[in-house]
């Protein structure tokens, strides 16, 4: 089983007999397989004759127009909008009520229906939307959740204001009639087939062929790129917003002449389930594919009606389907513009530990003690302090907590919505009542309970090892649905439910404890909710708790540190359904029955909701959001269904409005506060919650003295003053002084982390800005937005993330356009220049930006920039990981912009690039500017260009290994035999003829390489050689087309990423993502997943002593590389917040950790200040001597790379082109010509400082024997 991408795996081969790309057999088989399995399903199983399977081909069309809205947002927002079909409904009760009460027209109602529909989706976006635009998406979605609430409350509220109680049924609008046995089709049937296809293909035509169509796209894909580029990204989603909501009041109203309109809730769960079954199926991308699945969904619900004549059928029935299609889903063709443009989980707002400089600390500890102390007695005494009514209360919101606490694990943690978790407790409930009324011992019951909940849940999360968390929200809600209506019904399953009589008796226990007694049945619940939240502390402190949320986090990187995804995801629905089934077993006891609260539907996303109020980061968080789950389900205020569902409703929105992080967010924020003031009283630096500041490295006093500036001219274009930048409590800019003149280009450079990019996303409004001034051409832009700046001429080229992935090359050139759409000639010809410019964009025109390679992405970046037609161009990393010869190519172009006039700012990190375009510089470190004046003068300054980061590393090393890498040392090639001490270098890794393809083009063509124990092998070549490729089939991420991988003698062609990895295949990623949402500390600790000596997830769950020695023990080694890495300050840090180049230096700390015997290094040097660059040679040259690893080395730094390679190979179009000693390959022809180039700029890109004399290639190696 692999992750992935392209072609591959069990379809190669047949493909390649049949002729046919393997995407192409794969989705040949799977059309095939469906429509067999359709045709049996309403031919045999359900028999149905066409007029049915026609009635549903048309009531489905209603759904799959709910079901579009519902992408439309999706690809909008990136969260499932559970209002969708409230939206409509709350407009077709309106329309209904107007139509039999004053008697409206029936086609004026319709359109006063419609246009209401279209002014909720429009006030929604406005006034609710816009107000999460920062939160979390998970947080986004619940607030959707309290909307859906708010306007079902509506709906039961706006009859009575016709003086009905329920919607009447309105008459058709036309008399017309077509019988075919046995249905009768009439007028309302009529309109639905000419208006759905109708809005479908106009829908289609809008998204595919208008400007403003494909400017919604971009901004689903990167709002902040759209509007760097001009797009009114507000506006286009409130557009969206309106689009969807149009598509819910259509779908909603046509069902009137049909169906009428329920009350309450008229897409309730039930009904949007189809929807978003629909939806699902169409992997919340594709339109045409999505309206599919709504259709063949609608024949086969009218099949089973019409064979059974019961829906509670149809509910199991569409259950079982939705499992097996999202089991039949594809595990994500993982292309490159898929990768890209999936936006990253974020479930809510992580919880930051408290920094080991404070906890250490007497009055923190102790505080600490005493609030635990103080919520403890408070438990203990509850039954004493209160009355038995309020006890028993108290009992349901501890199960309660229980439950939400099983959501922490598999929402908070694991990224997977579930929408179906008081269906777990249900199965407890039943089973442990069952087990209860034949006599079982209550420990019995609560165990067995657990377990059969706990498989139930495995069986539930077997989907979400294809699909996305977010996804699956829908297989939990059907199978909610249908637990209630069909599992747990006696009719179907009497063995499994409690019969209604005897009445289910608490035990007496241990002989002395009667159960009965509500104060003694509280105790009993208390130890068992103290136990699982215990429990949860331990395994969130545990291994199990980081490989869960690595894996939802950024699920390739912690497979490349051996972490088994499956494994992890498994273990996460298991303990999820066991507490919260353990749960249910509770519950029944306490209401001495099954309760009809577990068994519905609607309760289930109420539940969800309050644990995301609570906030899903931690265990507090779990538990008032259990506490605020008790007080709506049971208040006096909150009886009846309409004030039930205004108060969820409201409540719901106004807390998340308020606390986006939740009410245990709350909690924290409060904590952080009072650990400053300690801090500050106690005189302690806490870089991780104060400024962003490095305790271990104070700048040398001179550095300040020596602060070179310049003043500002007569002519500035730009002017920064005194600019303070922040996020969150963190500062990242002090005072910022920065000027440009008109006319020249400016070369920002810094050491990493530095804020250059900070700097350039304020003076562009995509970064808020806090104190300082932005004064631009004259005018004053502070807190301007990017549409603002932009313009006003200001175009920001963002670092390594410019295009917009799943938009073609065309379409990416088309939305750079947006402010010109009027002026086509200018259009025309800015788009004619860019092609000049760039003749590959042309060649490469209806391709997915995505799939481009590194170099012509950064192209594609900078042709949309020059589209914007920029006064100030701000260009942010422009060479970064690309080739030399992409280099000498992109700097002739800027050189050409800025002759035509445009004002450049350079964000880079290498002196020769800067020294070659820009004759002045500003350097920074620490968010402060430290030089401003003539580039070449910074060379005279090692007190600035210093490495920070891998100083300590360097000096772990010795002066040995950075005399390995200088300049003039002559070393011998790599011997697989070495005479001197007679050890035999065994090979490693070896690839045999190993090829690639995307989409019908060959990417890798029968590359063949080995390398052996203590050799480096470097590999270089164009961008969109198929260096990276490469590296992905080897690590597993790819499946060849054909070829063979053989690791340490070992043939692992066909085995998991995280199988190759614990073999001891280590990888680096180009971006060095990482995992976002976890610690500097953290993800070093991930990384030493294959050297922990307790894994069992059981043990963390019971506290063993075993898994905290285990902790322990990563905890010393953790330190050891922090210490080493000179990470310190930045350890209890999260990797989000962390800039590309400290990153970087991170994800070496953690190829450190995992010690692999094979290491795939993609880039290291990209994102890393120069300097720091030149300190890495003998990091990597010490790693491997003391590790005897093979590394395999991808790298554009040709410094870094020739002195650290015992041989190179160059790759060009997916073949190989060269092999041997580096001297040898860098001066092959076929090399320089298509790899070097003539620069030698562009060659020593990221050199040692000084622009050398003379080529690089003509340098021998240096080496050893």
């Amino acid at each position: 089983m692999t992750d992935g991408r392209g072609s591959g795996g069990t379809f190669a081969p047949a493909a390649r007999w049949l002729g046919l790309e393997p995407e192409d057999a794969r989705f040949g088989l799977i059309l095939g397989v469906g429509t067999l399995a359709f045709l049996v399903f309403v031919g045999v199983i359900y028999p149905a004759p066409l007029p049915i399977l026609f009635l549903g081909l048309i009531l489905g069309s209603l759904s799959g127009l709910v079901a579009m809205g519902l992408v439309l947002v999706y690809r909008a927002n990136r969260i499932i909008n559970f209002a969708q079909g409230d939206l409509g409904g709350l407009a077709a009760v309106m329309t209904a009520s107007l139509i039999v009460g004053p008697k409206w027209n029936f086609w004026l109602a319709i359109t006063a229906g419609l246009a209401t529909a279209l002014l909720l989706g429009l006030l929604t976006e406005v006034l609710v939307i816009r107000r999460f635009a920062r939160a979390p998406r998970l947080v986004l979605t619940v607030a959707t959740v309290g909307l859906a609430e708010i306007f079902a409350g509506g709906q039961l509220a706006l009859p009575k204001l016709f003086n009905y109680n329920t919607a009447p049924q309105p008459p058709v609008p036309f008399q017309f009639k077509f019988s075919w046995f046995p249905v009768v089709f009439r007028a309302g049937h009529l309109l639905i087939l000419v208006i759905v296809p109708l809005v479908a293909v106009g829908l289609s035509a809008f998204f595919r062929y208008t400007r403003v169509g494909i400017a919604v796209r971009a901004s689903a894909e990167s709002a902040d790129r759209a509007a760097l580029l001009g797009v009114p990204v507000k506006r286009i989603q409130t557009l969206v917003w309106v689009i969807a909501a149009g598509m819910s009041g259509l779908g909603v109203l046509l069902r009137l002449p049909i169906q009428g309109v329920s009350i309450g809730a008229v897409l309730g769960p039930s009904l949007l389930l189809r929807a978003l079954a629909a939806a699902v199926i169409g992997r919340m991308e594709s339109l045409p594919r999505t309206l599919g699945a709504a259709l063949v969904l609608g024949m086969i619900e009218q099949a089973v009606l019409f064979e059974t004549g019961r829906t509670i059928i149809v509910d199991a029935v569409l259950f079982f389907i939705i499992l097996g299609a999202l089991l039949l889903q594809r595990r994500g063709s993982g292309s490159r513009a898929e990768d890209l443009g999936a936006s990253s989980w974020t479930s809510t707002k992580e919880v930051r530990p408290i920094p080991r400089e404070l906890i250490r600390l007497p009055s923190v500890s102790w505080a600490v003690r005493g609030l635990l102390g103080a919520v403890a007695l408070f438990l203990v005494l509850a039954p004493w302090i209160t009355s038995p009514g309020r006890l028993n209360l108290f009992g349901v919101g501890l199960i309660f907590g229980m439950i939400i606490l099983s959501l922490l694990i598999l929402t908070g943690w694991a990224g997977q919505i579930s929408l179906g978790q008081l269906a777990f407790a249900a199965f407890g409930a039943s089973v442990a009542g069952t087990l209860a009324q034949h006599g079982r011992n209550i420990f019995f019951c609560l165990a067995v309970a657990g377990l059969v909940g706990a498989g139930i849940a495995v069986l539930i999360g077997l989907p979400a090892l294809r699909i996305r968390g977010l996804f699956l929200a829908v297989t939990t809600l059907a199978f909610a649905l249908a637990t209630g209506s069909f599992f747990l019904n006696a009719e179907f399953f009497p063995w499994l439910v409690p019969k209604l009589s005897p009445r289910i008796v608490r035990p007496v226990i241990f002989g002395k404890f009667d159960l009965e007694s509500e104060r003694a049945f509280y105790y009993f619940v208390l130890l068992a909710f103290l136990l699982v939240v215990g429990s949860v502390r331990s395994l969130r402190n545990s291994r199990t708790g980081r490989v869960l949320i690595a894996t939802r986090d950024n699920t390739r990187a912690a497979q490349s540190y051996g972490v088994s995804p499956v494994r992890s995801k498994l273990v996460a629905f298991a303990i999820s359904g066991f507490i919260a089934a353990m749960a249910g077993a509770l519950y029944v006891f306490h209401q001495h029955g099954v309760s009809g609260t577990v068994l519905e539907t609607d309760p289930n996303i109420r539940v969800f909701s309050m644990a995301v109020i609570g906030g899903l980061g931690s265990v507090p968080g779990a538990v008032l959001g259990a506490a605020f789950q008790t007080v709506i389900e049971y208040s006096p205020l909150t009886r009846l269904p309409e004030t039930r569902l205004f108060a969820t409703g409201t409540g719901v929105m106004f807390i998340l409005l308020l606390f986006p992080a939740g009410l245990g967010g709350v909690l924290y924020s409060l904590r952080d506060a009072l650990l400053r003031f300690v801090a500050r009283a106690k005189g302690i630096v806490v870089p991780s919650l104060l400024a962003d500041v490095r305790v271990e490295e104070p700048l040398p006093e001179e550095t300040v003295e020596q602060v070179r500036s310049t003043p500002v001219g007569p002519d500035p274009i730009l002017v920064v003053s005194d600019l303070d930048v922040a996020y969150g409590k963190t500062q990242v800019l002090f005072g910022v002084d920065f000027h440009v003149e008109r006319g020249e280009i400016v070369a920002l450079l810094g050491t990493n982390g530095a804020g250059k990019s900070t700097l350039l996303g304020a003076i562009s409004g995509i970064v808020p800005a806090g104190d300082g001034k932005v004064l631009y051409d004259g005018g004053d832009l502070t807190g301007a937005g990017p549409n603002a700046t932009v313009s006003q001429g200001i175009v920001f080229m963002p670092g390594g993330k410019g295009v917009f992935p799943t938009l073609t090359v065309a379409e990416n050139l088309t939305v750079a356009g947006w402010l010109f759409r009027r002026e086509p000639d200018y259009l025309n010809g800015a788009v004619a220049q860019v092609l000049e410019y760039f003749p590959v964009l042309r060649e490469r025109w209806v391709q997915k930006a995505g799939n481009l390679s590194g170099g012509e992405q950064q192209m594609l970046t900078l042709a949309q920039a020059f589209i914007a037609r920029p006064k100030l161009l701000m260009i942010d990393e422009l060479t970064l990981g690309l080739a030399p010869v992409i280099v000498e190519r992109l700097l002739e172009i800027v050189r050409a912009i800025h002759a035509n006039g445009t004002t450049i700012v350079l964000v880079e990190q290498s002196v020769n690039i800067a020294i070659t375009l820009a004759q002045r510089a500003v350097f920074m470190e620490k968010g402060e500017v430290r030089f401003d004046g003539p580039t070449a003068e910074l060379l005279d300054r090692p007190d600035i260009l210093r490495a920070v980061f891998l100083r300590g590393a360097d000096a772990a090393t010795g002066n040995g290994s950075r005399a390995r890498v200088r300049e003039g040392r002559e070393r011998h090639p790599f011997l697989a035999h070495c005479d001197a001490c007679g050890r035999e270098h065994g090979v490693s890794l070896e690839t045999h003829g190993l090829s690639a393809s995307f989409g019908g083009v060959r990417a890798v063509s029968e590359v063949d390489l080995s390398v052996r124990e203590s050799q480096i092998l470097g590999i270089i070549g164009p961008n969109g050689a198929g260096k990276t490729t490469v590296f992905d089939m080897i690590s597993g991420f790819l499946a060849p087309s054909s070829g063979r991988i053989v690791l340490a003698g070992v043939d692992v062609t066909g085995t998991t990423p995280d199988v190759r990895a614990g073999l001891g295949l280590g990888r680096s990623f180009q971006d060095a993502r990482l995992f976002p949402s976890m610690t500097v500390r953290q993800t070093i600790a991930v990384a030493l997943e294959r050297h922990i000596l307790t894994r069992d997830p059981v043990a963390a769950a019971l506290m063993s002593p075993a898994t905290r020695i285990s902790e322990r023990a990563v905890d010393r080694e953790v330190d050891r590389l922090i210490e080493l890495m000179n990470l310190g300050a930045f350890a209890d840090k999260f990797v989000g917040e962390l800039s590309t180049g400290t990153r970087r230096i991170v994800d070496l700390s953690c190829t450190l950790a995992h010690d692999p015997k094979v290491l795939l290094l993609d880039e290291p040097s990209s994102g890393i200040a120069q300097r720091e660059t030149e300190a890495l040679g003998p990091v990597l040259l010490d790693i491997r001597d003391k590790t005897g690893a093979a590394l395999v080395v991808i790298e554009h730094d040709m410094p870094l790379i020739t002195a650290v390679s015992d041989e190179l190979l160059a790759l060009e179009l997916g073949e190989v082109v060269a092999r041997g000693e580096p001297d040898d390959v860098l001066n092959d022809p076929r090399v320089v010509e298509g790899y070097l180039g003539s620069s030698e700029d562009a060659i020593l890109e990221a050199g040692r400082g000084r622009r050398r004399e003379r080529p690089l290639r003509r340098r021998r190696p240096v080496g050893r024997r």
